[in-house]
């Protein structure tokens, strides 16, 4: 009797471990999308994948409602558009995955609310939002990986909470918020958890907030401007400067400068970026001035020209070095993010071409 019950259950576990779909799979991928509507809503799905993909869509609604989902797939995509809204609902979910994606969205909005999620992935990424909030609510998550970010958000608050939270990994990132605040609160122990809630470079109208609180470690960059000639056992003094303190100390010089338009043109930007790091050229002229702007290379011995960027005698101890900060990591952490995407890509541009 006891070896029919257990070969009776073996032969029961692949059944209820690999469960056939009972709801046929949804695509929808559609270019130019204009007032796309997708509503589903579907009770005990098990095996079945939903892919949403919208380019340059215009007031698409996405509306997807799970209950007791085991062994689902969703997929949201949207990119460079205006007024769309995504919302995803589920309940008692078990073995789903769930990614939503928003690439140069604005005017949109994302919610998503999982009450009950057991060994689930939930991932949500926004890169260059502009004036879309996102919000997240899990309640009784168990074993279960959260992962929201954004990419230089603008005016795109980030909700999230989560509420008997057990054995899960959390991870909350923004990276140059723009008026965008970051609010995380954990109802329960956050022993539990694994939790990470960081930003980078955020200005004075993105606040962390975080209930339990959630203490950041301060980034810590050296700088050594040492010449050339220098010998190896002298070093000279490093300052430790966070993040926070570099990119007061921009705005402030720059507000010294003048007062930034709400129009501000790019090749401003480009002579102020120059003018700020030591150098006087002009950026979008390619000329060879072979007089005053040589580099010499010391193990070479062979001239070399940049485009761009002209340098001047290493000797010469009272010009700026060629690369800000020191090394390319340095140079980018002080790019300034309050000028918009396209400024902060023009900055680190500039820095792969500066840094070796």
């Amino acid at each position: 009797m006891l070896t029919k019950h257990v070969l009776f259950s073996l032969v029961l576990i692949p059944l209820v471990t690999s469960l056939p779909p009972n709801y046929e799979d949804v695509e929808s991928a559609v270019d130019q999308a204009v007032g796309e509507k997708v509503d589903i809503n579907q009770a005990d799905p098990q095996s079945n994948t939903i892919h949403i993909a919208h380019n340059n869509p215009k007031d698409s609604d996405i509306k997807i409602v799970q209950s007791n989902p085991f062994n689902t797939t969703i997929h949201v995509s949207l990119n460079v558009g205006s007024g769309a809204k995504v919302s995803v609902m589920m309940t008692n979910a078990r073995n789903i995955q769930l990614h939503v994606s928003f690439n140069g969205m604005s005017k949109s909005e994302c919610e998503v609310e999982i009450v009950k999620a057991f060994n689930s992935t939930v991932h949500l990424s926004f890169q260059n939002p502009r004036n879309t909030p996102v919000k997240v609510t899990m309640d009784e998550a168990q074993m279960s990986i959260l992962h929201v970010s954004q990419n230089i958000p603008q005016n795109s608050p980030m909700e999230v909470s989560m509420s008997g939270a057990m054995h899960n990994q959390i991870h909350l990132t923004q990276a140059v918020p723009m008026n965008s605040p970051l609010t995380w609160k954990l109802d329960g122990d956050p022993e539990s958890n694994q939790i990470e809630v960081s930003q980078n470079a955020a200005d004075d109208n993105s606040p962390l907030d975080c209930t339990p609180e959630c203490p950041q470690e301060e980034y810590v960059y050296d700088y050594q401007y040492a010449d050339a000639n220098h010998d190896d056992g002298k070093k000279e003094e490093v300052q430790d400067i966070s993040t926070n303190e570099i990119v007061e100390n921009r705005v402030a010089s720059k507000q010294e400068a003048a007062a930034v338009e709400d129009n501000y043109d790019y090749t401003d930007y480009q002579q102020e970026w120059e003018q700020s790091v030591g150098g006087d050229q002009d950026v979008g002229q390619q000329q060879q001035q072979q007089d005053d702007h040589q580099y010499q290379d010391q193990d070479v011995g062979q001239e070399q020209q940049q485009d761009d960027y002209q340098y001047q005698d290493e000797d010469d101890s009272s010009l700026a070095q060629d690369c800000p900060g020191g090394d390319l990591e340095a140079c980018v952490d002080v790019c300034p993010g309050q000028y918009g995407a396209k400024v902060f890509g023009f900055c680190v541009e500039s820095c792969g071409r500066r840094c070796p």
